[in-house]
């Protein structure tokens, strides 16, 4: 190395948009600090890779960065110049980790930017007896050789540097991890390395995530479901009974006794039984009993997710905690949410807020990820409750089985708590072809058997299912929908045959403005203008109107006007 750069201090960033150089001393500190409180967090309650995991994600941490103090990235850095040599400084950190025989440590530095590699990929960089996995293998411009090759030539210099700001790391035992660990600690790397890099240039700033103080939550969600009660009396021994049911199937799931092997329950309670609340009831007791960090509630479609967080931001509400403090509380995060607050933003973009309502696409998809921009909030998801409602609608079919064995390695190994819930909920954790022999189990019910029998019967009582055997023309769905008394909910399988049927009533049968459509092709703004119609006209107790839709109002979509929850010190 030149004698420029042991007078200069050395960097991690330049000067740019106003903000200031940021030494290698700052911001490797930083990285490897805050990727290790992310790495305890996460393995908090995990056994079985605690020491592993940490271990693992603090060497990655300390040396992610080593290959920035070579004079050619110091140049580039200090000048803010183009890095025209195409030099790979993630290079002399993994070649230094794979040296100390740290594989994970390594994979990890080798993904901090790249994401996950192709592992026969890598694989085929073994030709010609040259050991170059998770080594950069592209040629240098402008200096005949490779890159693995000025690491292996400056590596002991990089040491040494780096040495004189941070203590060496010594070796420690280094068992293979699976591809969902691997994921959990390169979120950890991401998180730390972006979020440092961000507030170090104003992108972002330090937003403190509200604990999830699950014993207090969970007692003032048992005020708002007797409120509930209260608040709207039944008029009819129908209403009664639904009431009664409501409340068993609450309380079925509030005092459930959860034995420390059953990590994974199923709920088939149907429509109307109030699982929104009831699930949440048992997940924030089975959090106060095991210290876990978060609830996350995977929900199918968006509408459902805005009704929920309505319902779960007016239940949880503790004294003195404002509209907007709750808007940090408990987090929507889906494409078209509207945030007051660059701090309700960043918790729930970073899936940071102790209750995070997400939809089964973001969720499983960030499972799966591999690319860092996505990884980044995954260990967050370690040690927390998580309720997958609507599971029948979540996940396609041919994808079960995979996120399944996620789901229950993050249960099994990584202390989390899971419900999978549906009025219809398929039990494809049995059956046989679809799980390999080894894999399928039996999954325990939250509610107890005379609870769940009582709320099947009520509702094989409160729906009946006619079938006409006979292909119906679109003019006799007219005339038999027009038949029945209103209110009338007709939902299609397709956005086209719903848009269809909807335009064929309002113009060939001149019904108007009587007829309401929703689908999944409406604009997410519409659809909510709609929902607010429907809603206004349920509450005026209007008839004759008919609301043509597809599947995305069926999952639990509630058209009720939400009330209003007094908190406490409201006059």
């Amino acid at each position: 190395m030149s004698e420029l750069a042991t007078t200069l201090e050395l960097l991690a960033h330049s000067a740019r948009d106003g903000a200031s150089e940021q030494s290698y001393r700052d911001h490797a500190g930083n990285v490897r600090r805050n990727a290790t409180l992310f790495a305890r967090a996460a393995a908090a309650l995990s056994p079985k890779w605690c020491v592993a995991f940490v271990a693992a994600v603090e060497r990655a941490a300390a040396y992610h960065d080593l290959g920035k103090l070579d004079d050619l990235f110091q140049n580039v850095l200090r000048h803010n110049r183009k890095n025209k040599h195409g030099f790979n400084h993630v290079e002399a950190g993994t070649a230094h980790l794979l040296d100390l025989k740290q594989f994970e440590a390594a994979f990890t530095v080798y993904a901090h930017h790249l994401g996950l590699p192709s592992f026969p990929k890598e694989k085929a960089k073994f030709a010609n007896g040259l050991k170059l996995v998770f080594r950069d293998t592209g040629d240098l411009e402008g200096f005949g050789q490779a890159a693995w090759q000025r690491t292996d030539e400056y590596l002991e210099s990089y040491l040494h540097q780096h040495h004189n700001l941070f203590a060496p790391l010594a070796p420690v035992a280094n068992p293979l991890f699976s591809g969902l660990v691997r994921r959990l600690a390169l979120s950890c790397l991401v998180d730390a390395d972006h979020s440092d890099t961000a507030r170090h240039y104003r992108n972002e700033s330090e937003v403190p995530a509200p604990d999830l103080r699950a014993p207090e939550r969970l007692a003032r969600l048992d005020e708002y479901v007797a409120w509930l009660s209260a608040k709207n009396p039944p008029t009819d021994d129908r209403e009664l009974q639904r009431l009664k049911l409501r409340q068993d199937v609450y309380r079925a799931c509030r005092e459930r006794e959860v034995k420390p092997d059953e990590r994974i329950l199923a709920c088939d309670s149907p429509v109307g039984t109030g699982k929104t609340t009831a699930v949440m009831a048992h997940l924030l007791q089975v959090a106060a009993e095991r210290r876990l960090r978060r609830v996350f509630v995977v929900l199918p479609f968006t509408n459902i997710i805005d009704q929920s967080v309505d319902v779960y931001r007016r239940a949880l509400c503790l004294p003195g905690e404002s509209k907007d403090a709750m808007e940090n509380v408990v987090a929507a995060h889906h494409h078209r949410v509207d945030f007051s607050s660059y701090e309700a933003r960043c918790l729930a973009a970073r899936w940071d807020s102790p209750v995070v309502v997400t939809t089964a696409v973001q969720f499983f998809e960030t499972l799966a990820a591999r690319d860092t921009a996505s990884l980044r909030k995954l260990h967050q998801v370690a040690g927390s409750a998580i309720f997958v409602d609507e599971a029948h609608a979540a996940v396609p079919p041919a994808l079960w089985p995979q996120m399944f064995r996620w789901l229950r390695e993050l249960c099994e190994d990584w202390g989390c708590q899971l419900v999978l819930a549906s009025g219809t909920l398929p039990r494809f954790w049995n059956i046989p072809c679809f799980l390999q022999e080894n894999e399928r189990c039996e999954i325990p019910d939250l509610i107890n058997p005379e609870v769940r029998a009582e709320s099947m019967t009520f509702e094989a009582k409160r729906v009946s299912i006619c079938r006409e055997p006979q292909a119906m023309s679109v003019e006799r769905v007219a005339d038999f929908v027009h038949n029945k008394p209103g209110p009338r909910l007709v939902i299609f399988n397709t956005v086209q045959s719903a848009a269809v049927f909807a335009h064929y009533l309002r113009e060939d049968c001149k019904q108007g403005l009587n007829i309401e459509h929703i689908s999944t092709a409406i604009t997410p703004r519409d659809r909510f203008q709609t929902a607010a119609r429907v809603k206004a006209r349920l509450a005026a107790k209007e008839t004759d109107w008919t609301l043509v839709a597809t599947s995305c109002v069926e999952a639990g979509v509630d058209f009720r006007s939400a009330p209003r929850f007094a908190k406490a010190g409201d006059s």
